[in-house]
């Protein structure tokens, strides 16, 4: 949230107050009069709540924007004060502080930025009569470089003239879909036959047909009109069995993923009493069943994945889907260094990381105990990637087995049917890359609040690996990458996020880019690598999506 101002102030305006000194009030009574204006039209605001507050002596005050935009202080007694503005469809934050003094007269323009939001009518396809009482659910595409993850934003429902808003949309990419009313199921309707579905911005019948809105800073979109349209959709439903009860606060919906999306789901259910679900409208087409719940314990939010289940929609409505709750699964085991039996191991820690875009808040971390023995008492039925920190020095992951299935060389352990024993077998002989990075003179590189790392990605890495790989902070142009794997990599070093991993094509992309490098246990190797910079990774990011 931005906002600015400008002072015109005359010469001697600001008295300096030395932060030791006691105040002294001016016997002289300041004014302080000022414009409300839009940031981008620069016309002004009517009826803006303007507020100047003392922060040291001196008194408050509130009062309205004119006709004008105008708005005017009288009888202001010397001291620091902070100003506010906001009005309706825009938004406010704290000024800066200035000291007025003396008989002084400021002047201050204030610009407010609009709110940014979308807005929009449902309407049939057909007929193009607006369309009331109809959820408007807006999704959001995150992307972290290359990445990209589709997220609920919130929803909305059409009123009388089948209008919908959403306010303080956060800048991004959305996606906009109407959903029908739930079907009345008192009514035998024959399978197949065409009835309103959810369309998705403008009239598409999935999501990777429709059109996003862009929303910018400041811009509201209006129009966004969404024809809702009637095809051959059929019924899917079902059972939740084995839910258990909990005293904690919850939320629970059986989610509907289309094939390729996000297993956040697109269309959602809440069951009822009894367990029940349907979704209504299910166009043809393979989906997976999710039943996630959302729980709060001390101040602490978590989403779990509680089953799934795989839908195939044909010709015919899908009844009594069973989703069967397997959560939590428990998974244990140990690290043992085999070239030291014995080794004490206490202090290291093992984290099981997400690799399958399920939503649970955090991941499973332990500490290790002395004879390297841990547990996840409480883990969701997916995929894991192995992660260890702190190995001793020198080594390297040799082995990794989940109910006695090799892992390696992806470190990925597959635990979507159900929990099992993990075993992690360290080797001395890790390897060691270090090196220097010719940073380009005027990139963001020299920014400190910029992340500059060095990444290895295996010669033979395949989309199905790991979401992380070796890499190391390069400070100072320097990087040293420890306990390696040995084998064949392309060293790569790069500016921003360690997120390049969530994209098949800009990894393979940065991997052409890198210095090849073989490590073989126990080797030293150093290289100079020449840094890609954040302007040339966003560009490749778009490049593979394309």
């Amino acid at each position: 949230m931005t906002l600015w101002i400008t002072l015109l102030l005359a010469i001697g305006l600001f008295a300096q107050t030395p932060q030791n000194e006691p105040f002294k009030e001016d016997t002289a009574l300041a004014s302080v009069t000022g414009r409300v204006i839009d940031s981008e039209s620069k016309r002004p605001i009517i009826g803006a709540k303007v507020s100047m507050l003392a922060l040291w002596k001196g008194k408050n005050g509130t009062t309205t924007s004119d006709q004008n935009g105008e708005f005017h202080f009288d009888k202001v007694a010397a001291g620091k004060y902070m100003f506010e503005a906001s009005a309706e469809g825009y938004r406010s934050d704290p000024l800066p502080q200035p000291d007025i003094s003396g008989d002084a007269k400021l002047s201050v323009e204030i610009a407010l930025i609009r709110e940014s939001g979308i807005e929009g009518r449902v309407v049939d396809d057909e007929s193009r009569k607006p369309l009331a009482g109809i959820t408007v659910r807006a999704f959001l595409e995150r992307r972290d470089f290359g990445s990209q993850r589709v997220m609920e934003f919130g929803h909305k429902v059409a009123d009388k003239d089948g209008e919908y808003a959403f306010l303080r949309v956060p800048p991004g990419k959305y996606f906009l879909v109407a959903e029908p009313a739930p079907a009345d199921h008192s009514r035998k309707r024959p399978a197949g036959e065409s009835h309103p579905v959810p369309t998705w911005l403008p009239d598409a019948l999935r999501r990777s047909d429709a059109v996003p809105v862009y929303v910018t800073a400041g811009h509201y979109y209006d129009g966004s009109d969404i024809h809702l349209r009637k095809a051959a959709g059929y019924a899917v439903s079902g059972v939740i069995s084995g839910l258990p009860e909990t005293t904690d606060r919850q939320e629970t919906t059986v989610r509907l993923a289309a094939d390729g999306d996000a297993l956040y789901g697109e269309r959602t259910a809440i069951p009822d009493g009894q367990g029940r679900f349907s979704f209504a409208g299910v166009l043809p087409g393979k989906y997976t069943a999710l039943l996630l719940r959302r729980t709060i314990d001390k101040r602490r939010v978590a989403t779990h994945l509680f089953a799934f289940e795989d839908v195939l929609v044909e010709k015919s409505d899908v009844k009594d889907l069973r989703l069967s709750v397997h959560w939590p699964i428990a998974i244990s085991g140990s690290v043992k260094v085999d070239d030291s039996p014995d080794a004490d191991l206490k202090g290291m820690y093992l984290a099981l990381a997400q690799t399958d875009g399920i939503v649970s808040a955090g991941w499973p971390s332990a500490e290790l105990k002395e004879d390297g023995a841990f547990e996840f008492p409480t883990c969701d039925p997916i995929r894991y990637q192995v992660m260890l920190r702190q190995p001793p020095a020198g080594t390297y992951v040799r082995s990794i087995t989940f109910n006695h299935r090799e892992a390696l060389p992806s470190d990925i352990i597959d635990a979507s049917h159900g929990g099992g024993k993990l075993e992690i077998f360290l080797h001395k002989g890790g390897a060691e890359l270090s090196g220097s990075v010719e940073m380009q003179t005027g990139t963001e590189a020299a920014n400190s609040d910029v992340r500059v790392s060095a990444v290895l990605i295996p010669a033979d890495w395949s989309p199905d690996w790991a979401i992380e790989l070796p890499s190391a902070r390069i400070e100072k142009g320097s990087f040293s990458i420890l306990n390696v794997r040995p084998g064949t990599y392309s060293a790569v070093a790069m500016e921003g996020p360690e997120e390049l991993w969530r994209n098949p094509g800009l990894v393979r992309e940065m991997q052409s880019r890198g210095e090849t490098v073989t490590l073989s246990e126990d080797d030293h190797i150093s290289v100079q690598l020449k840094l890609v910079t954040a302007r040339e990774v966003q560009q490749a990011a778009r490049a593979a999506e394309q």
